[in-house]
């Protein structure tokens, strides 16, 4: 109240001789009210406060602390524009005040909104540019040790897991020397993640379940979604359902504290899983409710994907309207959202029986990506393949599955529903019998209806049908809403 009474009379006569004196006390309350603001989980209106601060100060170091605050709270509010803009202005700040560790810090916050709006090419060039700024880096080096941690997540989601793993070491160990909580722990989630990338599937879960059980002690709610982002995907290989469980649960966590820019990150890991986990009439309930909500072009390409997706399983005219409602995509975008885009279509090309078409854009999309959703690509290329009877493409794209197993569960399960396809379409008929028997019961034992129901679905169609199994999947079908799938049912491939 006493800002906004000071903000009125300065604003009232801005010429005023006593204006001056009035915005030396109003920018201190707007400050102390725009921290009020965050600490109650209200980002928009601290971001409000602080644009008013801005308008009445004059001296670059007390701009620089009002527009770190800007920065934040626009971040946390999902004005991912502004606040890259008040983060660049930032390191111009502190560069113009001869601060270049300051800059250095700067320019690692900018990584991690680049990075948290998959913009990884760009966050890496800032962070290699920032450190070659540094000079000779000293190891402990408050600036260069969180740089070193935001190098380490720009290697990790651009797929250098090795690279990962040793910049979140080398950062973990100094930050930990030096007392940087935050930065340590943000390191430790990025080690885990990456662990369970190469492999490493029990130290990566207990380094993400040490880092959030260090957010919870430390009060570090942006922290923890991400640590909770992480582990869902790192669960996604193995059992998709607690994949959507544990997005869901952070979804909702960022929501309540209005940390929007990992809300909308949650969710867009949520509504994929969601895809094989059935929860389709949540994920649309989601997708309607996040559709007013600030975002980045990358979080709206990707959630529309998956809209794209369940509006061709559920059988709605036009499903690739919320692509094409975006626009073109701009020739810079991220190769591995281009292939969000290029599965989205390779489904509704699958669903409409153009199978060469959706094989060939799979295979394009699982060339750009990596982790689950070159898995993901490759199974739904393999697919296309076996029912246009492409046994080529279809020999090809199993290879490179077996070449790169992906531990887990679901991927297993994927993996045996194919084998059992391509040994039906060679007539090897008791291998595929026993092999979509096993795939079936895991399936069941996962509690995934539309793997199962795609299994059910090419079990029938590849072998002898039975009127059993065609109910069986009907009830599926009408359970799911699935009519996208209905052309499959008893369907013959080729």
């Amino acid at each position: 109240m006493v800002a906004d009474h000071l903000v009125q009379a300065y604003r009232a006569d801005p010429a005023h001789e006593e204006a001056a004196g009035i915005a030396d006390r109003a920018r201190p309350a707007l400050v102390r009210a725009a921290r009020r603001a965050r600490a109650l989980h209200a980002p928009e209106r601290a971001l409000a406060l602080l644009d008013d601060a801005l308008a009445m100060v004059t001296d670059d170091r007390e701009r620089a602390t009002i527009v770190e605050d800007a920065a934040a709270a626009a971040q946390a509010a999902g004005r991912s524009e502004i606040a890259e803009r008040h983060w660049r202005r930032l390191i111009e700040l502190r560069t113009v005040l001869g601060d270049r560790a300051g800059a250095a810090r700067a320019t690692a916050r900018l990584a991690s909104l680049l990075l948290v709006i998959q913009r990884y090419d760009a966050a890496l060039e800032e962070v290699e540019a920032a450190l070659d700024d540094l000079g000779e880096e000293d190891p402990e080096d408050t600036a260069a040790v969180e740089l070193a941690g935001q190098l380490a997540r720009a290697h990790l989601l651009r797929g250098d897991m090795p690279k990962a793993v040793a910049y979140a070491d080398r950062a973990l160990v100094f930050a930990t020397r030096l007392g940087l909580i935050p930065v340590a722990t943000d390191a430790l989630i990025t080690r885990g993640t990456a662990r369970v990338q190469i492999g490493e599937q029990a130290a990566g879960i207990e380094d993400l379940n040490e880092a959030i059980s260090q957010c919870t002690a430390h009060d570090l709610p942006g922290l923890e979604l991400r640590a909770r982002n992480n582990m869902a995907w790192a669960l996604v290989a193995d059992d998709p359902r607690r994949t959507v469980d544990t997005a869901r649960k952070g979804f909702e966590i960022g929501r309540q504290k209005s940390i929007r820019d990992w809300a909308v990150q949650l969710a867009s890991v949520a509504l994929p899983a969601a895809v094989d986990t059935g929860d389709w009439d949540w994920a649309l309930a989601a997708i309607a409710d996040l559709e007013s909500e600030p975002m980045s072009p990358a979080h709206r390409l990707d959630i529309g994907a998956t809209h794209a997706v369940l509006r061709a399983l559920r059988g709605t005219a036009n499903p690739a309207r919320p692509l094409t409602h975006l626009g073109p995509i701009p020739p810079d975008t991220d190769p591995q959202l281009q292939a969000l885009a290029d599965v989205a279509q390779a489904w509704i090309a699958f669903l409409r029986g153009r199978h060469a078409r959706a094989a060939n854009l799979a295979r394009q999309a699982a060339d750009a990506s990596i982790g689950f959703n070159r898995h993901a690509a490759l199974v739904l290329c393999a697919r296309a393949a076996m029912w246009g009877r492409d046994e080529r493409r279809l020999s090809q794209a199993m290879a490179t599955l077996r070449d790169e197993p992906l531990s887990g569960r679901s991927a297993s399960a994927s993996v045996m529903t194919l084998e059992a396809g391509a040994n039906a379409l060679t007539r090897k008929v008791k291998a595929a019998r026993s092999g979509y028997t096993a795939a079936i019961a895991a399936w069941r034992e996962l509690a995934l209806p539309l793997p199962l129901l795609l299994a059910l679905l090419e079990r029938e169609a590849f072998l002898r049908p039975t009127a059993a199994g065609a109910a069986e999947a009907r009830r599926l079908i009408h359970r799911l809403g699935a009519n996208g799938l209905t052309r499959l049912v008893v369907a013959r491939p080729g």
